[in-house]
């Protein structure tokens, strides 16, 4: 059997790992939001479900 623990930081130490998440999420974003728009290629659901699909069937089983 397994148990959980939910630890609550109290106030200031709160607010330190939300802005640690913060911090981490707009470093990993930055790259694209400052890409420019000739950086990206254009891609639909369709075509990306069909090289998948072509890629699972030519794998060797």
């Amino acid at each position: 059997m397994s148990a959980s623990l939910t630890i609550q930081f109290p106030g200031e130490l709160g607010s330190f790992v939300e802005q640690q998440r913060w911090s981490w999420l707009e470093k990993e974003l930055t790259s694209g939001m400052l890409a420019a728009e000739s950086e990206f290629v254009p891609l639909d659901a369709e075509s990306v479900i069909a090289e998948a699909k072509a890629r699972k069937q030519a794998r060797p089983r």
